[in-house]
């Protein structure tokens, strides 16, 4: 059924029949390699980390004492040495003018600015209050007629209709 194939190198039989078990050796020695190594990493992992360790450690008591450094001379400076405070008392005398300042006129024409643009803004607000109640009434009176206007319309074309239906021929209904 099956040829034989001549080639130069001849497979023993005990290796074709095993090939299956050849491989899965194989693949099981490069997972052994693959293991030794991240393993080796790992260590080296580890060693790196135990020192960073130490070196912290290190810094952290390198902080602690200058930390007790700094308090000590800090309560040093806080206590500082007691002196006898002397109270000095001082006379002020205040003597009086005898002229007041004058005030200065240019405040009394500022001063005369501001109360005449006072009195022009008042007379502009009530001239706008008037203005606006004559618009009011004015509004209140267009709607009225308006309204009056729209009612009488509106009465009008509904007595035109109603007589136009009541007419017997139909094609006056629609005039």
């Amino acid at each position: 059924m099956f040829q034989h194939e001549t080639s130069r190198f001849a497979i023993p039989a005990v290796i074709r029949t095993h090939r299956s078990l050849i491989a899965l050796a194989v693949a099981l020695i490069a997972v052994l390699v693959y293991g030794v190594h991240e393993h080796s990493v790992a260590a080296h992992y580890s060693a790196q980390n135990q020192q960073a360790s130490v070196q912290t450690q290190d810094l952290r008591s390198q902080v602690n004492a200058l930390t007790a450094k700094l308090d000590e001379l800090a309560s040093k400076q806080a206590a500082p040495p007691q002196v006898p405070t002397v109270t000095v008392t001082r006379h002020i005398v205040l003597k009086p003018t005898a002229s007041r300042q004058k005030p200065d006129p240019r405040w009394k024409k500022f001063q005369a600015q501001l109360d005449a643009q006072g009195k022009e803004i008042e007379s502009t607000k009530q001239e706008i209050a008037g203005t606006r109640t004559d618009l009011e009434g004015s509004i209140a009176r267009t709607m009225k007629s308006w309204l009056y206007c729209r009612s009488e319309a509106s009465a009008t074309t509904w007595s035109s209709i109603s007589i136009s239906q009541s007419t017997s021929n139909p094609q006056d209904r629609w005039v």
